[in-house]
């Protein structure tokens, strides 16, 4: 199965354009997420994703405040 999965990027603090790094805790895999991304699902390889959204060290698109 695929879909689209859309993040609230001011929910997160971030601007609309941003990235934020996300870690499959199944795989071990990393990625940049934006607003929109793409999962696939496949039975025997992929049946799942445990994604955890990684903090950013930059918030509203400035510097990490001190």
């Amino acid at each position: 199965q695929e879909a689209t999965v859309s993040l609230d990027m001011p929910q997160l603090g971030l601007d609309w354009d941003a990235e934020v790094p996300v870690h499959d805790e199944l795989s071990g895999e990393a990625y940049h997420w934006g607003r929109t991304n793409f999962v696939r699902l496949t039975p025997g390889r992929a049946p799942a994703h445990v994604l955890h959204v990684q903090r950013s060290t930059h918030r509203n698109g400035g510097p990490a405040a001190s």
